[in-house]
């Protein structure tokens, strides 16, 4: 219980400085997310079939070459910034259609509730299909070098897998969410990887790596800052092929 509250301490802490930079970046990113509308763009016109904006395990929330988002992607990528920065119960659905410039009742058709936005928003920060097929061939290293997808430059359009996991830890409703989307589309896949038993192995896996995450990313405790391709990486590697067991071994 100590621990828990000095980390969620610790976490608030961060957050402030974190949520200032961000909010400069998003009251930027708002004015393109207006763009299609104040230059009287078709939405009829638009695709639904754009490439993902995805980007070294953080999501693009669009791009300068790709001005005519759909008007359901644009809902999504400002749902995705409304989440990173503020909690599950500071982000109202009427906010998130402001920003886009659209009808709440047109947020409420694409998505259907504020929780299923939310596990759309999450599904698309985490990406856990994708990370789940890189590491078919060789999963301890893969999953290990997810610690560092986020390293280098990134683009202040970019919204890493932790941002939005960090803001609704303390909200029992977003953590019902993200607790069956892991369960469902990163234990439950990965467990049918290692075979029966494994759900406990998964867990453990996963909780591994949100921990080291949080640690790495968000608190940036220093022996955790090195780079990929050190030893941090090969540790982290042996230290899940051994919670994956027999699995790990003969990968």
């Amino acid at each position: 219980m100590v621990v828990s509250l000095v980390i969620a301490a610790l976490l608030a802490i961060k957050g402030r400085a974190y949520r200032k930079n961000k909010l400069d970046r998003y009251r930027r990113r708002r004015l393109e997310l207006d763009q299609p509308r104040l230059t009287g763009a078709d939405p009829r016109h638009r695709s639904d079939s754009q490439q993902p904006f995805f980007h070294e395990g953080a999501m693009l929330i669009g791009s300068a070459t790709k001005p005519a988002m759909a008007t359901r992607d644009r809902i999504l990528a400002a749902a995705i910034l409304r989440f990173s920065m503020h909690s599950y119960e500071e982000t109202g659905l009427r906010d998130i259609a402001a920003d886009v410039g659209v009808d709440v009742a047109y947020v409420h058709r694409c998505f259907g509730s504020k929780e299923r936005l939310f596990t759309e928003a999450v599904r698309a920060t985490i990406q856990a299909d994708r990370i789940l097929a890189d590491a078919a061939a060789d999963p301890a290293r893969v999953l290990a070098s997810q610690i560092f997808s986020r390293d280098g430059a990134r683009s202040p359009d970019e919204v890493g897998p932790l941002d939005i996991v960090i803001r609704s830890l303390s909200s029992p409703k977003a953590a019902s969410v993200l607790r069956a989307f892991i369960v469902e589309e990163f234990i439950a896949p990965l467990s049918g990887r290692l075979g029966q038993p494994g759900m406990q192995e998964a867990s453990m896996i996963a909780a591994f790596l949100v921990g080291i995450g949080i640690m790495r990313t968000v608190l940036q405790v220093a022996p955790l800052q090195e780079p990929q391709g050190g030893e941090l990486e090969r540790r982290m590697t042996e230290a899940i092929t051994c919670m994956m067991g027999e699995a790990g071994r003969h990968t």
